[in-house]
């Protein structure tokens, strides 16, 4: 009888531990692992999401910032400083030994047409200065505008009224310039003086007639 007794016994626990094997509950890290998993895999998509949509807002708000500066250049390029507007402009130099450099820019009607003279034809009454043309450079609207913001750069409107002359120096060079810009005269003189700008505005058009 005893023997029958734990032969049940253990019988039945078998079949107990059987049952809570198969029915047993599951890890509670395991769960949280997969949990975790889950919420990573849903942050980095959101992230993605949320990345996509703030790129794909910002490019058309990129494209108008771009369009509206490239705009601003244009405009200011529109404004810029009107330059002054040269209907001639001629620059005599005298030296000591009869001899005369002249140069001369003159408005045409498809540009501008710079000159340069060098000769002793203010001192003979059988030439004229065109038989002692050095160089010419004829140029369209391009050259115009070129000289006429050297004229600006080297402030030729404001030599108007320079008179200058150092007359205890012996055998000096003298200057004289007459213009007309803006529809103004302007008109300076020197005498081993010059305006300042005018060394510089000499060589701008020495490149010019050069080039």
């Amino acid at each position: 009888m005893k023997r029958i007794t734990a032969l049940f016994l253990i019988l039945s626990m078998t079949v107990l531990f059987s049952a809570c094997t198969e029915n047993r509950k599951p890890d509670p890290s395991e769960s949280t692992s997969e949990f975790s998993e889950k919420s990573v895999h849903t942050e980095h998509s959101t992230e993605e999401q949320q990345s996509s949509e703030i790129s794909a807002n910002s490019m058309p708000e990129n494209s108008n910032d771009n369009q509206q500066s490239s705009k601003a250049v244009s405009e200011g390029s529109i404004d810029m400083k009107k330059l002054p507007q040269i209907e001639k402009i001629t620059m005599t130099v005298n030296g000591s030994m009869a001899y005369t450099t002249e140069y001369e820019v003159l408005r045409t009607e498809n540009g501008v047409t710079v000159s340069k003279y060098e000769g002793p034809w203010n001192y003979h009454d059988d030439t004229t200065r065109e038989d002692f043309l050095d160089m010419r450079k004829e140029g369209g609207e391009d050259l115009y505008n070129q000289i006429c913001k050297a004229a600006s750069d080297c402030g030729v409107k404001s030599w108007d009224g320079f008179s200058r002359s150092f007359s205890d120096v012996c055998d000096g060079e003298s200057i004289s310039v007459n213009a007309t810009i803006d529809g103004k005269a302007i008109s300076a003189h020197g005498y081993v003086a010059k305006p300042d700008g005018y060394r510089e505005f000499v060589q701008i058009l020495n490149d010019i007639l050069s080039s």
